[in-house]
Protein backbone atom coordinates (compact mmCIF):
# COMPACT_ATOMS: atom_id res chain seq x y z
CA UNK A 1 0.00 0.00 0.00
CA UNK A 2 1.50 3.16 -1.25
CA UNK A 3 0.89 6.23 1.25
CA UNK A 4 3.05 9.41 1.51
CA UNK A 5 4.64 10.30 5.15
CA UNK A 6 2.51 13.56 4.31
CA UNK A 7 -0.49 11.73 4.46
CA UNK A 8 -0.17 9.59 7.56
CA UNK A 9 0.54 12.87 8.76
CA UNK A 10 -2.56 14.30 8.36
CA UNK A 11 -4.52 11.27 8.93
CA UNK A 12 -2.97 11.11 12.74
CA UNK A 13 -4.71 14.52 13.22
CA UNK A 14 -8.45 14.53 11.23
CA UNK A 15 -9.09 11.23 12.12
CA UNK A 16 -8.83 11.75 15.90
CA UNK A 17 -10.34 15.58 15.40
CA UNK A 18 -13.50 13.64 13.39
CA UNK A 19 -13.96 11.10 16.57
CA UNK A 20 -13.71 14.68 18.75
CA UNK A 21 -16.53 15.53 16.76
CA UNK A 22 -18.43 12.93 16.84
CA UNK A 23 -18.30 12.97 20.66
CA UNK A 24 -19.05 16.11 21.47
CA UNK A 25 -22.04 15.74 18.80
CA UNK A 26 -23.31 12.89 21.08
CA UNK A 27 -23.08 14.62 23.94
CA UNK A 28 -24.57 17.66 23.05
CA UNK A 29 -27.35 15.24 22.33
CA UNK A 30 -27.52 13.56 25.44
CA UNK A 31 -29.76 15.50 28.01
CA UNK A 32 -27.73 13.62 31.17
CA UNK A 33 -23.90 13.09 30.01
CA UNK A 34 -21.13 15.41 31.21
CA UNK A 35 -17.76 15.28 29.50
CA UNK A 36 -16.30 15.44 33.13
CA UNK A 37 -17.95 12.55 34.62
CA UNK A 38 -18.95 9.80 31.93
CA UNK A 39 -17.01 7.55 29.87
CA UNK A 40 -16.56 8.51 26.18
CA UNK A 41 -18.05 5.17 25.47
CA UNK A 42 -21.20 5.28 27.54
CA UNK A 43 -22.23 7.36 23.97
CA UNK A 44 -22.39 4.11 22.81
CA UNK A 45 -25.09 2.61 25.44
CA UNK A 46 -28.60 2.36 24.25
CA UNK A 47 -30.11 5.00 26.02
CA UNK A 48 -27.61 7.35 24.39
CA UNK A 49 -29.41 8.98 21.00
CA UNK A 50 -26.79 9.49 18.97
CA UNK A 51 -25.51 5.80 20.07
CA UNK A 52 -25.32 4.39 16.36
CA UNK A 53 -23.24 7.35 15.29
CA UNK A 54 -20.38 7.12 18.08
CA UNK A 55 -20.05 3.27 17.64
CA UNK A 56 -20.07 2.81 13.81
CA UNK A 57 -18.60 6.84 13.10
CA UNK A 58 -16.88 7.37 15.88
CA UNK A 59 -15.29 4.00 17.03
CA UNK A 60 -14.99 1.80 14.09
CA UNK A 61 -13.73 4.44 11.95
CA UNK A 62 -11.05 5.84 14.61
CA UNK A 63 -10.17 1.99 15.16
CA UNK A 64 -10.11 1.26 11.40
CA UNK A 65 -7.68 4.40 10.61
CA UNK A 66 -5.36 3.42 13.61
CA UNK A 67 -5.15 -0.31 12.46
CA UNK A 68 -3.95 0.81 8.68
CA UNK A 69 -1.73 3.23 10.05
CA UNK A 70 -0.17 0.59 11.90
CA UNK A 71 -0.19 -1.79 8.91
CA UNK A 72 1.33 1.23 7.02
CA UNK A 73 3.22 3.62 9.35
CA UNK A 74 6.39 1.38 9.65
CA UNK A 75 7.04 0.99 6.31
CA UNK A 76 7.96 4.81 6.04
CA UNK A 77 9.63 4.70 9.35
CA UNK A 78 13.36 6.00 9.57
CA UNK A 79 14.19 3.85 12.12
CA UNK A 80 14.21 0.28 11.45
CA UNK A 81 14.30 -0.51 15.77
CA UNK A 82 10.90 1.20 15.73
CA UNK A 83 9.03 -0.64 12.96
CA UNK A 84 7.89 -3.94 14.49
CA UNK A 85 7.11 -2.49 17.78
CA UNK A 86 4.72 -0.11 16.34
CA UNK A 87 3.09 -2.18 13.34
CA UNK A 88 1.62 -4.61 15.97
CA UNK A 89 0.88 -1.77 18.86
CA UNK A 90 -1.11 0.24 16.63
CA UNK A 91 -2.66 -2.47 14.75
CA UNK A 92 -4.00 -4.08 18.16
CA UNK A 93 -4.83 -0.76 19.31
CA UNK A 94 -7.09 -0.42 15.96
CA UNK A 95 -8.24 -3.82 16.62
CA UNK A 96 -9.64 -2.89 20.56
CA UNK A 97 -11.13 0.56 19.60
CA UNK A 98 -13.13 -1.13 16.49
CA UNK A 99 -14.15 -3.84 18.72
CA UNK A 100 -15.35 -1.65 22.01
CA UNK A 101 -17.50 0.42 19.27
CA UNK A 102 -19.07 -2.80 18.34
CA UNK A 103 -19.94 -3.95 21.75
CA UNK A 104 -21.91 -1.35 23.58
CA UNK A 105 -21.33 -0.04 27.07
CA UNK A 106 -24.73 -0.96 29.25
CA UNK A 107 -26.77 2.26 30.34
CA UNK A 108 -25.88 3.34 33.63
CA UNK A 109 -29.79 2.88 34.97
CA UNK A 110 -29.53 -0.58 32.86
CA UNK A 111 -27.15 -3.05 34.16
CA UNK A 112 -26.00 -5.66 31.83
CA UNK A 113 -23.19 -8.33 32.85
CA UNK A 114 -22.44 -9.49 29.30
CA UNK A 115 -23.01 -6.19 27.80
CA UNK A 116 -20.61 -4.72 30.45
CA UNK A 117 -18.03 -7.83 30.15
CA UNK A 118 -18.00 -8.00 26.16
CA UNK A 119 -17.09 -4.15 26.29
CA UNK A 120 -14.65 -3.96 28.89
CA UNK A 121 -12.86 -7.45 27.18
CA UNK A 122 -11.83 -4.84 24.57
CA UNK A 123 -11.86 -1.23 26.39
CA UNK A 124 -9.71 -1.97 29.45
CA UNK A 125 -7.00 -3.50 27.76
CA UNK A 126 -6.76 -0.60 25.20
CA UNK A 127 -6.03 1.86 27.70
CA UNK A 128 -3.07 -0.24 29.19
CA UNK A 129 -2.07 -0.49 25.59
CA UNK A 130 -1.73 3.20 25.19
CA UNK A 131 0.33 3.25 27.65
CA UNK A 132 2.77 0.89 26.23
CA UNK A 133 3.30 2.14 22.95
CA UNK A 134 5.12 5.60 23.80
CA UNK A 135 7.34 4.19 26.47
CA UNK A 136 8.31 0.78 24.56
CA UNK A 137 8.74 3.66 21.31
CA UNK A 138 10.80 5.84 23.90
CA UNK A 139 13.40 2.98 24.69
CA UNK A 140 13.72 1.86 21.41
CA UNK A 141 15.23 5.14 20.31
CA UNK A 142 17.68 5.68 23.27
CA UNK A 143 20.82 4.69 21.47
CA UNK A 144 19.84 7.09 18.90
CA UNK A 145 21.68 10.56 20.54
CA UNK A 146 20.26 13.07 17.66
CA UNK A 147 16.72 11.44 18.88
CA UNK A 148 17.19 11.24 23.09
CA UNK A 149 15.42 14.34 23.76
CA UNK A 150 11.95 12.65 22.14
CA UNK A 151 12.85 9.28 23.82
CA UNK A 152 12.49 10.84 27.14
CA UNK A 153 9.45 12.47 25.80
CA UNK A 154 8.27 9.27 24.41
CA UNK A 155 8.77 7.55 28.41
CA UNK A 156 7.55 10.02 30.21
CA UNK A 157 4.58 10.05 27.88
CA UNK A 158 4.25 6.32 28.68
CA UNK A 159 4.51 6.36 32.35
CA UNK A 160 1.79 9.33 32.61
CA UNK A 161 -0.50 7.58 30.66
CA UNK A 162 0.35 4.36 32.79
CA UNK A 163 -0.58 6.36 36.54
CA UNK A 164 -4.45 7.70 34.22
CA UNK A 165 -4.47 3.71 34.28
CA UNK A 166 -3.58 2.87 37.08
CA UNK A 167 -5.66 5.45 39.11
CA UNK A 168 -8.78 5.91 37.21
CA UNK A 169 -11.39 4.47 38.65
CA UNK A 170 -13.02 2.36 36.05
CA UNK A 171 -15.23 -0.56 37.73
CA UNK A 172 -13.86 -3.35 35.91
CA UNK A 173 -13.88 -5.23 39.73
CA UNK A 174 -14.58 -4.51 43.42
CA UNK A 175 -11.16 -5.59 44.76
CA UNK A 176 -8.80 -2.65 42.11
CA UNK A 177 -11.26 0.26 43.14
CA UNK A 178 -10.25 -0.93 46.62
CA UNK A 179 -6.76 -1.51 45.38
CA UNK A 180 -6.52 1.81 43.88
CA UNK A 181 -8.68 3.75 47.57
CA UNK A 182 -5.05 1.95 48.91
CA UNK A 183 -3.50 4.43 46.44
CA UNK A 184 -4.99 7.18 46.36
CA UNK A 185 -6.49 7.78 49.72
CA UNK A 186 -9.15 10.37 49.70
CA UNK A 187 -8.54 11.44 46.05
CA UNK A 188 -9.85 8.54 44.88
CA UNK A 189 -12.85 9.98 45.03
CA UNK A 190 -11.70 13.62 43.35
CA UNK A 191 -11.04 10.72 40.74
CA UNK A 192 -13.89 9.05 40.50
CA UNK A 193 -16.01 12.46 40.34
CA UNK A 194 -14.18 13.14 37.61
CA UNK A 195 -13.66 10.41 35.23
CA UNK A 196 -14.45 11.17 32.30
CA UNK A 197 -11.86 14.24 32.37
CA UNK A 198 -9.07 12.04 33.56
CA UNK A 199 -10.01 9.48 30.83
CA UNK A 200 -10.06 12.05 28.07
CA UNK A 201 -6.63 13.80 29.60
CA UNK A 202 -5.49 9.86 28.94
CA UNK A 203 -6.59 9.49 25.55
CA UNK A 204 -5.68 12.91 24.55
CA UNK A 205 -1.97 12.59 25.68
CA UNK A 206 -1.67 9.47 23.47
CA UNK A 207 -3.25 11.04 20.17
CA UNK A 208 -1.23 14.19 20.69
CA UNK A 209 2.07 11.84 21.48
CA UNK A 210 0.91 9.94 17.83
CA UNK A 211 0.80 13.64 16.17
CA UNK A 212 3.96 14.62 17.68
CA UNK A 213 5.66 11.25 16.16
CA UNK A 214 4.21 11.37 12.97
CA UNK A 215 4.80 15.17 12.57
CA UNK A 216 8.59 15.30 13.92
CA UNK A 217 10.82 15.97 11.53
CA UNK A 218 13.36 12.56 10.32
CA UNK A 219 11.17 10.31 11.57
CA UNK A 220 9.93 9.19 8.22
CA UNK A 221 11.69 8.42 5.12
CA UNK A 222 9.80 11.05 2.59
CA UNK A 223 8.76 13.52 5.34
CA UNK A 224 8.53 17.43 4.36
Amino acid sequence: MSISARALKWSALIVPLWFVFVVVLAAHAHPTYGHNTHAVSELTAADSPLALLVRFGGFTILGSAVFLFGWVAPHKLAYPQLKRALRWSYMTIGVLIFFAGVFESPARDQPNATLSFMHLLFAVPLLFCIAVIPFTCGLRLWSTPHQRPFSIVSMGVGILILLFFVFMPNGVSQGWIEFQKMLAGNFFYTLHDHYGLFQRMMLTTFFGWTMLLTWRRGMFVDSR
